[in-house]
């Protein structure tokens, strides 16, 4: 309302009604500062966390995860015996005590539970955690160590783990739990694509896939089946994805095809949040400086393993050489 008349509403309306309530000049840029500011502050916690260590997720009581995971745990339950289960990057053993909590006796009698978690405090919480289905009784401190395994797990988890994996050993962590997996074996890796706080859980940062290339990454000929949540509140967010091991494999070139795409993808929604309107709610800023550490981690990562392969070059170099002559020697020879 202006001079005892009503208008109808409008952007530029609402412009000017701020104006007239507050004035112009500085107490404008006041009130213009203060709706921005949830969108701000969001924005730089998030950067500003993402320069430091990851916290261990404790158990929580209907957590949406766990959840996730559990639906493939059941079916394996009802189709086997026996089903050895790797919580690989177990934490705090969140996974172990969903399974002791919920699970009846017959159930926990059938399951063996192997964690590997390189983390030495976590241990004790994780051998309470899982109590009798721990297997071997205690906790592997490097995945390396899994080659009595190999060949024998039904299901190995990766929660929230993979993105805290540095990327140029994505092929060799990778490859020890395909490798543990029996022929009817399945990988389940889940992810938040909305972490609700920045971390640096190694130096290039963390990167967070999705299923378009964790396609890439394992070299599948399809996407890998996706397990959302039910709840409206996580749709879009906890990524939940079942590989079966059959045709899985991971590479160097599918390591850095993997990274290729998330860059594209990342560059297409900082663009997007720029273009569109903006609500310049707290959301927004922590997504946007997500999507920005990321793109930077991922460009981080890919000069890292460009460098790793020009060194393995210079090294291989020799060799070759070595080779040729030997070649030529035999050649002269005869």
């Amino acid at each position: 309302m202006e001079g005892g008349k009503l208008s109808a509403p409008g952007i530029e309306r609402c412009h000017e009604a701020a104006k007239l309530l507050v004035g112009s000049g500085e107490n404008f840029e006041k009130l213009k500062n203060f709706l921005q500011e949830p969108f701000n502050w969001a924005a730089v916690r998030f950067a500003a966390e993402s320069l430091m260590l990851p916290k261990r997720a404790d158990f929580q009581e209907e957590d949406p995860q766990l959840f996730q995971i559990s639906s493939v745990i059941g079916k394996k339950l009802q189709a086997n015996k026996e089903v050895i289960l790797l919580d690989y990057g177990a934490g705090k053993g969140r996974l172990a005590r969903m399974l002791k909590e919920n699970l009846n006796a017959i159930q926990r009698k059938k399951i063996k539970y192997i964690a590997v978690e390189p983390d030495g405090s976590c241990e004790e919480e994780i051998r309470q955690s899982a109590g009798d289905m721990l297997a071997g009784s205690r906790v592997i401190k490097d995945g390396k160590n899994l080659s009595e395994y190999t060949g024998k797990v039904d299901v190995a988890v990766l929660c929230n783990v993979l993105h805290e994996i540095e990327p140029t050993q994505w092929r060799n962590e990778l490859t020890i739990i395909l490798q543990a997996l029996n022929s009817q074996g399945s990988l389940i890796i889940c992810e938040d694509h909305a972490i609700p706080a920045g971390e640096l859980p190694h130096k290039l940062g963390f990167i967070i896939l999705d299923a378009g290339e964790l396609k890439t990454l394992f070299s599948l000929e399809e996407k890998p089946h996706c397990k959302w949540h039910p709840d409206d509140r996580y749709k879009d967010r906890l990524l939940c994805v079942e590989i079966t091991k059959e045709k899985a494999t991971v590479n160097d070139t599918s390591v850095k095809s993997a990274l290729q795409d998330l860059s594209i993808r990342l560059k297409s929604l900082i663009k997007n949040m720029r273009v569109e309107p903006k609500t310049l709610k707290a959301r927004e800023g922590r997504m946007y400086a997500l999507y920005s550490q990321m793109l930077v981690n991922c460009q981080f990562t890919l000069e890292e393993l460009s460098q790793k392969q020009r060194r393995a070059n210079i090294v291989d170099i020799p060799k070759r050489h070595r080779a040729k002559k030997s070649t030529l020697s035999s050649l002269r020879s005869e």
